[in-house]
């Protein structure tokens, strides 16, 4: 659950922000953190405009997204180019069970469980999926670049033939995209959107609409990370059932939309109508509105509700009250009168003003309607519910005497069922009324309800999903989500009901009952928001680990014995889910590590033998010291040496934080007193900036290892020997030139070396202008960096972000195989990869095309060397794996950088030979001398005896190279970064 406090803004800079705030859902020894802290939107906002805004001056560029759209399109796939790459093949590892923010799930109208078994659904962050045997298993459906749905409408026409597209009218369905979260009042509280879609094969392909996103000629300008478009927020669609108009609620207002052609990409496709417009033209900033429409079945009225105390300020209607519902004949402008508000009905409480309001028809008798409606109670204790339920009864026909009963002292209260009726600030609400009885009405929030008197009574109310009613925190209605958002009740059999919650999709096939039976429907259904993701080190089994926004820390097994549950995952801990580790087995001993909101970190055993819980293992491990309000909380787990931990916080306040380092060499027994407190790196970040990635040297531990530490303003750091170093300890200073406040996101360290280094830049760049042929400039800090001698006292950067230079990079990877070296960048768009660096003429290829990834938001990359398994975590559609294979020879085992080995290896620039200082190992008997090139590629190899070497590069081009040399038995390596100059 999430009690959604909403922060205002006071600048229209922070409402051009993104915010991706977004079972049987027992959490392990009973824990849910999201009970312990109320959400932060406005620190979500915060958070993700560090990641996009541009380091210099700060802003997100108006034409960001569609520049990176039509970037993404250019990039070749993987496999194009003749040079030996192989395929990956990317398995989706789930999780199936569980499901992220789901907000509608349509089944097709001609449903009839046998030919015709369409089902559609989407993930605010994960796109639109179908379904077409029921809801029982999902596929992805692509929609050009932008991975999310909020709201879904078919056309109600049937099987007669459309004239425009030449197929049945209900082979048309419209998506719209926006999250508007209506609480609060606070102007730029919502995900934005990219407008609406259209599908005309029955939702398998999925065009945008060009008037809605700003692509077609003449229409307003549409960035996908910027609030600059009403289109931005698609609260509902509804089409008119017998002329086939669309009815839209947008962002502070409702349109009348009419269809001409199909040429979606122009402005002449669509006739569009302003029919309840209050606000001045392209007025984005006077108040936030959501209004819900319906629909009577045989078109004869229309109705929508406006939340608020807001007051008419364009022409029409100027200074009239528009809170309470509409009705009208037409919904064309001028045509709407209103039916309902407390001017009318002494019986609306008053309260309800300030609240989203939401409508449903009762289809079996479409002369009731029936009114839930936002009030602005907070159900903390036994006091009123957080909404309002009202009845009205049009049989009249005159809306002067509509029938009106006030529904709400039966609405669950306080405490009562566990917390009651609570509208979370109109985030999640939810009405619906069984088709074949006008008087079994269901509504939801945190918790859904269903009645079967229309709750004129308490008596025959009931909680059948979100929270169980045995008020024990951290318990769920079995196989449901807690916060519920749609209802959908099956065409032909209205006791199969399906509901789209924070968790996925749910069924029952009996909704009638008091207490319903579900199952989960999220087979393939992958929209699970992972921040971070974890590799077991074992390489004989995949299991993962990841910690996702609104879904906690959840589980992959590997080793179950039941094939299902390596797709079934089990939550470990509730509460937003953050960074995440999985320990060696030590002393017989494994353990999980799991970091929620507000700095908490967690400790927990399983059993080797087949990753089960250990009963009551729980345990904080939170630095004593250690608050924080973080939204997430970080930390990294030494994925070869795992009982080394290092936790980041933030002390003062996130508008001025002072960053802190906690270090452990015990993870596995450290209490929350057993800290290091790593004084050196908190002095030398200073004040204002946070650490936003961490890395460690691969391999067994030893005195030359490093941890890397990158910051959100554009440091990085070097702290050698991490496990042993003092406190007090000052890393070195190793940013790249030019580094300009960019967010180091994530850094990658090569396997078999600790000189390669990756990083990586979050930020969008600021484009500057256009060379002589016509290609952006980019100012600002370059976005992906690599170094082959990063233990240099200044290591040696090279930029290599190529064609992909317009996006927004997550996360990062480096690949050894015994064929050369593979690069791996996750960014807002999609998964990348290179195996050839060429500065700026760096050319990526799209791995995962046809799937998800190929537009999914890659936020985490975990590799395991060992059998080069690759772990790919995305915000909004779960989790991929693949193994690379082809592992280079003891990646993991050599002693690196040993002075006892190799004394010295000099000159780093050369024009002729390289000389080499042999140390004094008595078992070493002879040397592997190797030269590769930067992309990986063998360009010298030969033995020697282990003494002094003079090595000749005469015969190299002028470039960069890696000189690696290691012992017979490969114990020990070395390796040098050197370049030939011109």
């Amino acid at each position: 659950m999430k009690t959604k406090i909403i922060f205002a803004l006071l600048t229209i800079v922070s409402v051009a922000a993104i915010g991706f705030y977004t079972l049987n859902k027992k959490t392990v020894n009973d824990i849910d953190e999201e009970n312990e802290t109320t959400d932060r939107i406005g620190e979500w906002i915060k958070r993700e405009y560090k990641l996009l805004g541009t380091p210099v001056n700060h802003i997100i560029p108006a034409d960001a997204r569609m520049t990176e759209i039509k970037a993404a399109a250019k990039v070749p796939l993987k496999g194009m180019f003749a040079r030996g790459e192989t395929l990956n093949s990317y398995v989706s590892a789930g999780p199936n069970n569980y499901g992220g923010r789901s907000r509608v799930v349509k089944y097709d109208i001609r449903y009839n469980g046998t030919t015709n078994q369409v089902v559609l659904s989407g993930g605010v962050n994960g796109g639109i999926f179908k379904s077409t045997d029921g809801g029982n298993t999902w596929s992805w459906k692509a929609t050009a670049g932008y991975n999310s749905v909020t709201t879904l409408a078919q056309d109600p026409r049937g099987a007669a033939i459309n004239p425009i597209t030449g197929k049945p009218y209900s082979d048309t369905w419209y998506a719209g995209t926006g999250e508007f979260i209506p609480s609060s009042y606070a102007v730029g509280s919502f995900i934005v959107g990219y407008g609406m879609f259209v599908s005309d094969d029955n939702g398998d392909t999925w065009t945008p609409l060009g008037f809605s996103n700003g692509t077609a000629p003449g229409s307003p300008a549409n960035n996908i990370h910027l609030f600059d478009n009403a289109y931005d927020i698609i609260n509902k669609i509804v089409i008119h059932p017998t002329t086939g108009a669309l009815f839209v609620s947008r962002y502070a207002g409702v349109l009348k939309i009419i269809r001409n052609n199909t040429a979606y990409a122009t402005n002449t496709a669509f006739t569009r109508t302003s029919v309840f417009a209050p606000y001045p033209a392209n007025d984005l900033f006077t108040s936030n509105t959501s209004a819900d429409i319906a629909i009577k079945t045989d078109g004869s009225k229309m109705f929508l509700s406006w939340q608020g105390s807001d007051t008419a300020t364009a022409s029409w209607n100027s200074g009239v009250l528009l809170k309470g519902v509409w009705e009208s004949t037409t919904g064309d402008a001028g045509s709407w009168t209103k039916i309902a508000d407390q001017s009318i009905y002494p019986a609306w409480d008053n309260p309800v003003s300030q609240g989203r309001i939401m409508l449903a028809l009762a289809p079996s008798n479409q002369n009731l309607l029936y009114v839930l409606a936002q009030n602005q109670d907070t159900v903390t204790t036994p006091t009123p519910p957080e909404a309002n339920l009202y009845k009205i009864d049009m049989s009249t026909g005159l809306p002067g005497s509509y029938g009106f009963t006030n529904l709400s002292a039966n609405v669950p209260a306080g405490l009562q069922n566990f917390r009651g009726y609570q509208a979370q600030g109109g985030y999640n609400m939810a009405i619906a009324v069984k088709p074949d009885n006008p008087n079994f009405v269901i509504i939801g929030g945190t918790n859904a309800y269903s009645s079967t008197d229309g709750f004129s009574t308490t008596t025959n109310v009931n909680s059948i999903a979100g929270y169980q009613t045995t008020g024990q925190p951290g318990f769920t209605y079995p196989n449901t989500h807690p916060d519920i958002h749609y209802f959908e009740f099956q065409p032909g059999n209205p006791n199969i009901m399906l509901v789209a919650s924070d968790g996925g999709i749910s069924k029952t096939t009996n909704v009638t009952q008091s207490s319903p039976v579900y199952t989960l429907n999220n087979v393939n259904f992958q929209t699970y928001q992972f921040y971070y993701t974890a590799i077991d080190p074992d390489n004989t089994q995949n299991t993962f680990l990841g910690g996702a926004q609104d879904n906690s820390c959840v589980l992959r097994n590997g080793l179950s014995a039941t094939p299902n549950d390596h797709f079934s995952f089990l939550e470990i801990i509730g509460g937003d889910g953050s960074s995440v580790g999985i320990s060696n087995v030590i002393g017989g001993k494994k353990f999980l590590y799991l970091a929620t909101q507000s700095g908490n970190i967690r400790r927990c055993q399983v059993s080797p033998a087949d990753n089960s819980l250990i009963p009551n293992s729980m345990t904080s491990i939170k630095p004593t010291g250690a608050t924080s309000d973080q939204i997430i909380t970080y930390f990294h787990l030494n994925p070869d040496n795992t009982e080394d931990l290092y936790y980041t916080i933030f002390t003062g306040t996130s508008s001025n934080p002072n960053p802190k380092l906690y270090r452990t060499t015990s993870a596995s027994t450290v209490t929350s007193g057993g800290w290091t407190d790593m004084t050196g790196v908190s002095s030398t970040i200073g004040l204002g900036t946070l650490i936003a990635s961490l890395a460690t040297t691969r391999g067994t531990y030893n005195t030359n290892h490093n941890l890397f530490i990158g910051t959100e303003n554009g440091k990085l750091l070097r702290l050698k020997d991490p496990r042993n170093a003092a406190a007090a300890s000052i890393p070195v200073d190793i940013t790249p030139p030019g580094s300009r406040g960019g967010n180091f996101i994530g850094i990658a360290v090569n396997p078999r070396n600790d000189d390669t280094l990756m990083t990586v830049v979050s930020n969008y760049r600021y484009q500057s202008g256009t060379d002589i042929n016509g290609n952006p400039v980019y100012a600002d800090m370059p976005s992906i960096w690599v170094t082959g001698n990063a233990n240099a006292a200044t290591p040696t950067w090279t930029q290599v972000e190529g064609n992909i230079q317009p996006f927004s990079m997550r996360s990062c990877a480096i690949v050894v195989k015994q064929t050369g070296v593979e690069y791996y960048v996750g960014t807002s768009i999609g998964l990348y990869s290179t195996t050839l660096l060429n500065g700026t003429s760096t050319t990526w290829v799209k791995e995962g095309a046809g799937t998800p990834l190929e537009n999914a938001i890659v936020s985490s990359l975990a590799l395991r060397p060992s059998d080069n398994t690759l772990l790919v975590g995305t915000h909004g559609n779960g989790m991929y794996y693949t193994t690379i294979g082809s592992v280079a020879t003891g990646i993991n085992d050599p002693i690196r950088n040993d002075k006892n080995f190799i004394q010295n290896i000099w000159p780093t620039v050369t024009t002729d030979n390289i000389y080499v200082k042999k140390g004094n190992i008595n078992t070493v008997q002879k040397l592997d001398i190797r030269i590769f090139g930067m992309n990986g590629q063998l360009l010298m190899r030969k033995e020697d005896s282990y003494r002094d070497l003079v090595i000749d590069t005469k015969k190299l081009a002028a470039g960069s190279y890696f000189i690696s040399i290691s012992s017979n038995d490969y114990k020990y390596q070395t390796v040098q970064y050197f370049i030939k100059p011109k």
